[in-house]
């Protein structure tokens, strides 16, 4: 059973017969090695390893790090899907603590239907189901407390790397936008020629022949007016 907490948290609720047991660090390689080619997975490592440096680390460092973690216990997975979880270690065996923790999900109502149809299905009695929250939370809480439940928890990696798209993106957009005309510029237009039918050939003859005849130009002769 998966319940998303506050922020992006996943908290998933294995019964403990449900948890891969690795006896040896071998054992856990080998079962990490036979994920690494599902992309997937091996970026489900990196952003559990996020904090120390796992998103840049070499895929060969990555894998040796979540088979140790895996062979310690610190992470837990089933077998199928192979998507594993930090393991919460609190003090769950404290009745109290472990109904607070509980607790924190007593306003989502997913959340309790979960941990209802799961104590139901534990206890297999449907009278339970009829059960108050407050009386579903605390037996819950038992079965945290005699580990016949385990927690485990999966964040990932925080960032403003969405942020960063979308800033970037705008400031593409702005910058792809054409600038504003400035009316102050003299140089705005070009400007329509004075003469329409100005032709270039016959402007070249005038103004030889007025040199030739020492002739003073003007500007229609210049223009072969």
């Amino acid at each position: 059973m998966t319940i998303f907490g506050t922020g992006r948290t996943e908290f998933r609720f294995f019964w403990w017969w449900e948890v891969i047991a690795f006896g040896s660090i071998q054992a856990a390689r080998a079962a990490v090695n036979l994920h690494r080619q599902d992309p997937r997975i091996m970026a489900r490592f990196r952003a559990l390893l996020c904090t120390s440096g796992g998103l840049s680390k070499p895929e060969d460092e990555v894998a040796e790090e979540i088979a140790d973690l895996l062979s310690k216990g610190d992470l837990v997975t089933e077998r199928w899907p192979f998507h594993p979880y930090w393991r919460r270690q609190d003090a769950f065996g404290e009745r109290n603590y472990a109904r607070q923790f509980l607790s924190e999900f007593g306003r989502n109502p997913m959340a309790m239907d979960g941990f209802r149809a799961r104590f139901c299905k534990r206890n297999a009695d449907n009278a339970l189901c009829s059960l108050t929250d407050a009386e579903v939370i605390a037996g819950m809480a038992e079965l945290l407390k005699s580990g016949d439940l385990l927690v485990g928890w999966y964040g990932p990696p925080s960032g403003a790397f969405g942020q960063d798209q979308s800033a970037s993106a705008s400031q593409d957009d702005s910058q792809a936008e054409p600038a504003p005309r400035s009316t102050s510029s003299p140089v705005e237009e070009q400007e329509e020629p004075t003469f329409a039918n100005h032709d270039g050939a016959t402007q070249a003859a005038t103004l030889q022949q007025a040199a030739a005849n020492g002739a003073p130009f003007c500007e229609v002769c210049s223009q072969g007016g």
